[in-house]
């Protein structure tokens, strides 16, 4: 699903002129091994390292999340706060989901592969989500997924 991602990291790195230690050392990462296993597919980023990312390269999550949007045209990132992230999620994803007038179980049923109760968790903040869940959620209400992490989708969607 997020199959672009890699290439991306590469391409911001390689555009700031930093090594993978470098570029380790600036997110904060202890080992430059992740970025090498991050560029080459064989892990996937935790929704805060994505964040971070975001902020440190100054583009924004759906560039580096959605594979349609291309490597080298990195769209830039508006800077938000992360100390809530979940918690800000928590409340869109609930906001979304009522204005849609869904219940839970038929929102999880529409996502497919999440149930009630982990959807439940997500809209409490006891758990955040997964980057496919984040997608997921995203192109169901057919909002960015900045918006549905910091809440500007009161001017994007109309239902």
């Amino acid at each position: 699903m997020i199959q672009r991602f890699g290439d991306k990291l590469r391409y911001l790195r390689k555009q700031q002129q930093l090594t993978q230690k470098e570029c380790a050392d600036l997110l904060g990462l202890a080992r430059h091994s992740h970025i090498s296993n991050l560029e080459s597919g064989r892990k996937t980023p935790s929704l805060e390292l994505v964040c971070l990312m975001a902020r440190q390269f100054d583009v924004s999550v759906d560039y580096l999340l959605r594979d349609d949007v291309a490597v080298d045209k990195p769209e830039t990132l508006a800077t938000h706060a992360e100390d809530t992230l979940k918690l800000q999620f928590a409340s869109n994803l609930r906001t979304l989901r009522t204005r849609a007038r869904l219940t839970q179980v038929e929102l999880a049923k529409e996502l497919g592969g999440i149930s009630q109760w982990h959807l439940s968790h997500l809209e409490t903040g006891s758990k955040g989500p997964s980057l496919e869940i984040l997608l997921a959620i995203a192109g169901f209400f057919d909002v960015l997924v900045e918006d549905i992490l910091y809440g500007n989708f009161d001017k994007n969607i109309v239902l």
